[in-house]
């Protein structure tokens, strides 16, 4: 048995991995007791709760979370602890390293995530990725609806600006962007602390130039949205923009290759190793997104660690090449291989961390 600690009343990384982990453990037959750090858990995550069993503390601990305080109460009973560590930056906190430094195993999503973490600390790691829903797999085929003006996508999660993942980058690749795209459209989906600046500037932009709706910013509800939304809203869209400066993995960058939708992104840090994969499968249309290219590194505002800085001229002339190369773009993703999309949902994945899992425990 596999007892867990998360976050289950929210829609972000950590409980997602966390709940979808649950899962498969409660399919096995292999769950523990689940503690929540959220007051209440989301609809969506509950089930798993019901499938837990009882476990003593010398069955392994699972936590998916940022460390903090509470893991020296966690420390205090549990033996055989593993931490799932998905770090931005190639800096680690003395607070995480001291923590890892406690811990029987890491787990991490790339390639990326568990060089950091080697770097800093000597407990074994071992690399799962994560995935998206499996229904993203069967909605390649779609397209965007033919009525609608040329759209530019860009989500964000960041909760201050300038944040990590390119946002303030892509409105300064905008003003270029949009007098030599006449009618196309940015759209941007940000959290509700970064949504008023971000549309003041679009707005800025607009009145300078006299061209007035050419973006929408749209804003999610107070957790999140739910999977199919997040489907939904990147179908929409012709080209997903997503330079992220760092990612530990990268999920929506990886959700909109899988959906079928054209992308600009960043070969850098987590996403590399999916990015590598699906160039690795080329057809006759070429790689299924454009790279956007990056400067040297630079602080984060807010987190520890130097990031790529994004090239904000080069990210212009990449949405413009993503505009002009549509169709060959939108030909190249479409073609990736029913099968390889299907590598990366969570249904395929998960075997994979089932696997690890288990090893984890029998070693005990």
């Amino acid at each position: 048995m596999i007892s867990l600690l998360s976050h289950f009343g929210s829609r972000y990384s950590y409980a997602t991995v966390a709940s979808r982990i649950a899962g498969r453990l409660a399919r096995d037959e292999r769950l523990g007791p689940i503690m929540n750090l959220d007051d209440e858990a989301l609809p969506e995550h509950r089930g798993v709760f019901r499938a837990c069993r009882p476990a003593g503390v010398d069955s392994p601990l699972l936590a998916l979370t940022a460390p903090g305080p509470l893991f020296e109460t966690i420390f205090s009973g549990y033996k055989n602890v593993g931490l799932f560590v998905s770090p931005n930056t190639s800096q680690l906190s003395r607070e995480h390293v001291e923590v890892l430094d406690r811990c029987r195993v890491a787990f991490a999503p790339s390639g990326y995530c568990a060089e950091v973490v080697q770097r800093f600390s000597r407990t074994p790691v071992v690399v799962c990725p994560i995935g998206v829903p499996d229904a993203y797999a069967e909605r390649h085929r779609e397209g965007s609806r033919l009525d609608r003006p040329f759209t530019y996508l860009h989500l964000t999660t960041d909760f201050f600006l300038p944040g990590r993942k390119g946002t303030q980058e892509v409105v300064a690749a905008w003003a270029a962007v949009r007098s030599l795209v006449p009618g196309a459209r940015l759209v941007v989906h940000a959290p509700a602390r970064v949504s008023t600046e971000i549309y003041y500037d679009l707005a800025e932009q607009e009145r300078k130039d006299g061209d007035y709706g050419r973006f929408e910013v749209l804003s999610p509800p107070l957790r999140g949205m739910s999977e199919a939304d997040l489907a939904d809203l990147i179908c929409s869209a012709d080209v997903v923009v997503l330079p992220s400066r760092c990612e530990g993995f990268g999920m929506i960058i990886l959700a909109a290759l899988v959906l079928g939708v054209p992308l600009v992104t960043t070969d850098v840090t987590g996403q590399r190793d999916f990015l590598r994969d699906f160039e690795e499968r080329p057809n006759a249309y070429g790689q299924p997104f454009i790279t956007a290219p990056t400067l040297g590194e630079g602080p984060l505002c807010g987190e520890d660690g130097l990031a790529p800085l994004i090239d904000v001229e080069g990210l212009a002339e990449s949405m413009l090449l993503a505009h002009r190369q549509h169709d060959r773009l939108r030909a190249a993703v479409v073609g990736v291989p029913q099968a390889h999309r299907q590598k990366w949902t969570w249904s395929s994945v998960l075997d994979g961390w089932a696997k690890q899992l288990e090893k984890w425990e029998i070693a005990k």
